[in-house]
Protein backbone atom coordinates (compact mmCIF):
# COMPACT_ATOMS: atom_id res chain seq x y z
CA UNK A 1 0.00 0.00 0.00
CA UNK A 2 2.23 2.47 0.85
CA UNK A 3 4.37 2.19 -2.41
CA UNK A 4 1.18 3.01 -3.95
CA UNK A 5 0.17 5.74 -1.93
CA UNK A 6 3.19 7.18 -0.22
CA UNK A 7 1.19 10.82 -0.25
CA UNK A 8 -1.62 10.07 0.84
CA UNK A 9 0.07 8.09 3.58
CA UNK A 10 2.02 10.83 4.64
CA UNK A 11 5.27 9.09 4.13
CA UNK A 12 6.75 11.71 2.42
CA UNK A 13 5.45 14.64 4.62
CA UNK A 14 7.74 17.13 5.41
CA UNK A 15 10.84 16.04 2.90
CA UNK A 16 12.10 18.27 0.66
CA UNK A 17 10.95 17.94 -3.23
CA UNK A 18 14.58 16.84 -4.12
CA UNK A 19 14.30 14.21 -1.87
CA UNK A 20 10.71 12.95 -1.73
CA UNK A 21 11.26 9.77 -4.09
CA UNK A 22 14.13 8.88 -2.56
CA UNK A 23 13.25 8.76 0.74
CA UNK A 24 9.72 7.32 -0.24
CA UNK A 25 11.85 4.25 -2.04
CA UNK A 26 13.46 3.63 1.16
CA UNK A 27 10.78 3.82 3.73
CA UNK A 28 8.27 1.65 2.00
CA UNK A 29 11.05 -1.90 2.17
CA UNK A 30 10.53 -4.31 4.91
CA UNK A 31 13.61 -3.27 6.41
CA UNK A 32 12.27 -0.42 6.85
CA UNK A 33 8.96 -1.47 8.24
CA UNK A 34 10.72 -3.98 10.32
CA UNK A 35 12.60 -1.55 11.92
CA UNK A 36 9.73 0.85 12.42
CA UNK A 37 7.98 -2.89 14.47
CA UNK A 38 11.21 -3.11 16.63
CA UNK A 39 11.63 -0.02 17.56
CA UNK A 40 7.71 0.16 18.58
CA UNK A 41 8.26 -2.71 20.17
CA UNK A 42 11.66 -2.03 22.28
CA UNK A 43 9.78 1.75 23.38
CA UNK A 44 8.79 0.43 26.81
CA UNK A 45 12.04 -0.65 27.89
CA UNK A 46 13.61 2.36 26.40
CA UNK A 47 11.64 4.12 28.81
CA UNK A 48 11.98 2.72 31.64
CA UNK A 49 15.78 2.69 30.89
CA UNK A 50 16.09 6.68 29.84
CA UNK A 51 14.10 7.36 32.77
CA UNK A 52 16.85 5.94 35.43
CA UNK A 53 19.45 8.44 34.21
CA UNK A 54 19.44 11.30 36.60
CA UNK A 55 22.46 12.90 35.60
CA UNK A 56 25.18 13.08 32.74
CA UNK A 57 27.09 15.08 35.44
CA UNK A 58 29.14 17.68 32.79
CA UNK A 59 28.94 15.56 29.92
CA UNK A 60 28.38 18.33 26.89
CA UNK A 61 24.71 18.02 25.78
CA UNK A 62 22.65 19.48 23.38
CA UNK A 63 18.55 19.63 23.24
CA UNK A 64 17.92 20.16 19.75
CA UNK A 65 14.31 21.73 20.09
CA UNK A 66 11.48 21.44 17.45
CA UNK A 67 9.60 24.83 18.80
CA UNK A 68 6.41 24.06 15.88
CA UNK A 69 5.98 20.52 18.05
CA UNK A 70 2.57 21.41 19.95
CA UNK A 71 2.08 18.83 22.13
CA UNK A 72 0.95 20.00 25.50
CA UNK A 73 3.64 20.46 27.48
CA UNK A 74 6.56 19.66 24.95
CA UNK A 75 8.74 23.37 25.63
CA UNK A 76 8.72 22.39 29.15
CA UNK A 77 10.24 19.37 28.89
CA UNK A 78 12.87 19.92 26.73
CA UNK A 79 13.84 22.47 29.14
CA UNK A 80 13.98 19.91 31.94
CA UNK A 81 16.39 18.29 29.84
CA UNK A 82 18.80 20.29 30.18
CA UNK A 83 19.31 19.60 33.78
CA UNK A 84 20.84 16.56 33.39
CA UNK A 85 24.08 17.77 32.16
CA UNK A 86 26.34 20.87 34.04
CA UNK A 87 27.68 21.51 30.00
CA UNK A 88 24.11 21.63 28.30
CA UNK A 89 22.65 23.89 26.14
CA UNK A 90 19.74 24.09 24.05
CA UNK A 91 19.21 25.00 20.20
CA UNK A 92 15.86 25.96 18.70
CA UNK A 93 14.65 24.25 15.20
CA UNK A 94 12.25 27.40 14.91
CA UNK A 95 11.19 25.81 11.67
CA UNK A 96 10.04 22.48 12.56
CA UNK A 97 8.04 19.50 14.15
CA UNK A 98 8.59 16.46 15.40
CA UNK A 99 10.61 15.40 12.88
CA UNK A 100 13.85 18.24 12.80
CA UNK A 101 15.95 15.78 10.83
CA UNK A 102 13.44 15.91 7.91
CA UNK A 103 11.95 19.38 8.22
CA UNK A 104 15.02 21.20 8.94
CA UNK A 105 17.81 19.21 8.40
CA UNK A 106 20.34 21.86 8.93
CA UNK A 107 19.50 22.34 12.20
CA UNK A 108 20.53 18.60 13.09
CA UNK A 109 23.56 18.77 11.21
CA UNK A 110 24.67 22.33 13.00
CA UNK A 111 23.61 20.63 16.32
CA UNK A 112 26.27 17.66 15.36
CA UNK A 113 28.62 19.79 14.35
CA UNK A 114 28.69 21.75 17.56
CA UNK A 115 28.98 18.77 19.82
CA UNK A 116 31.73 17.79 17.77
CA UNK A 117 33.89 20.67 18.60
CA UNK A 118 32.71 20.70 21.95
CA UNK A 119 34.32 16.97 22.21
CA UNK A 120 37.64 17.85 20.40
Amino acid sequence: MGRLFPGVLGLNSGVSPEVQSAYTAFSVTPRSNQAYLDEGTGLPESFVQAGAVKSFGAVPLIVLTARLNEMTGWQDMQAELLQLSSHSQQIMADHSGHNIQREQPEAAVNAITAMVRQLR
